[in-house]
């Protein structure tokens, strides 16, 4: 199967999950495009860069303050 193909099924893949978790959903193609699948990648992206963050945390090579209001800012670890 082509990378092409595989894409296309994530994708359909996606669109079915969000109809799922949004059975009253309906929209465009554009708006599909652009709030539908974007934020579903935003979601998975921000899974990734948690976990990602995690480990770079764990290994000692940045790390996590927490703000005044209650935010987590990560930053470099400097000795």
């Amino acid at each position: 199967m082509s990378e092409d193909v595989i894409n296309t099924m994530h994708v359909a893949h996606e669109i079915q999950k969000y109809l799922q978790d949004h059975p009253n959903a309906a929209d465009t193609l554009g708006g599909i495009s652009k709030w539908w699948i974007s934020r579903i990648r935003v979601e998975e992206a921000t899974l990734t860069v948690s976990k990602a963050l995690e480990i770079l945390e764990r290994e000692g090579k940045i790390k996590k303050t927490v703000s005044v209001n209650g935010k987590e800012i990560y930053s470099l670890f400097r000795k």
